[in-house]
């Protein structure tokens, strides 16, 4: 499964992006608030910040001013890391703001798409968030040792795998579930959190498994960021996989759903959102 990645909460970063795609373009705001900083505190902040600005200029009618103020948000914040607030800011206002389906599927696609004459979201307030807007996002530890007792109320929300197919995304939940429960460190080490968390214990991967220099980083390390996805409940462990009942939506149903008119059906290539 080389292609599977897991963020600092053990989720896949492909279908951490797919849910935050979605969700943004649902509208839905708290839901797109902790996709969008689960990606943020994985160590993935710049390459957020990119990936909002490109599906901006991707995914919105664009409106010169609101682009403007949300580039302002991202270079605010390359001057102020701490300033973490500003993600929030940029995804709440996408949330609110028109969306085009026809950019996105006649650029991915081989299809004829335009949009369907409908009345369309179009907020004309700019939302700014506080640092308290968004703390609830930060990384929780919990008590040193037992961080296992906190980690049913880390998953809020499950994956949006319901566009997965259309995506290319075709990661066998069963097999992904085994390694997760069993393997997880190969894949989390991927990620910037998980790669520093590591490297502070002395950790690395070593054909195919995570050793420590010593006793003492072991400890240590699984002490601190151990979440023992294999022992929660079977709603968390789900809800961590993206196991669930979601149909997967064709390209017909996406389009209509989202406000379009299709034409043609055939996909172009793979999409990479």
């Amino acid at each position: 499964m080389e292609e599977l990645v897991l963020t600092r909460y053990l989720f896949s970063y492909s279908e951490v992006k797919h849910s935050l795609f979605i969700e943004i373009l649902d509208g839905n705001v708290e839901p797109a608030l902790y996709w969008g900083y689960e990606l943020y505190w994985s160590g993935y902040e710049e390459d957020t910040f990119e990936w909002l600005l490109s599906t901006y200029d991707l995914m919105f009618d664009i409106n010169e001013e609101l682009k403007n103020r949300i580039k302002k948000e991202y270079e605010d914040w390359k001057e102020d890391n701490n300033s973490y607030e500003k993600l929030g800011t940029i995804i709440i206002n996408m949330c609110y703001r028109p969306y085009s389906i026809s950019k996105f599927t006649n650029r991915y696609f081989s299809t004829q798409c335009r949009e369907k004459e409908v009345e369309k979201r179009d907020s004309k307030l700019y939302i700014n968030l506080k640092k308290g807007d968004v703390k609830e996002y930060e990384t929780e530890y919990g008590e040193l040792g037992k961080r296992y007792k906190i980690t049913n109320d880390l998953y809020k929300y499950e994956l949006r795998t319901e566009m997965n197919s259309l995506f290319r995304y075709e990661i066998k939940k069963e097999e992904q579930k085994k390694e997760v429960f069993y393997s997880w460190e190969k894949y989390a080490i991927k990620a910037p959190y998980w790669e520093n968390a590591f490297e502070k214990y002395n950790g690395k991967i070593e054909e195919g498994k995570i050793v420590f220099e010593n006793d003492e980083g072991l400890e240590g390390f699984y002490e601190k960021y151990n979440l023992e996805i294999d022992e929660k409940t079977k709603e968390t462990q789900e809800k961590v996989i993206g196991i669930n009942k979601k149909k997967q939506m064709t390209l017909t149903n996406f389009v209509k759903k989202y406000n379009g008119l299709l034409k043609t059906k055939k996909l172009k290539k793979k999409v990479s959102v």
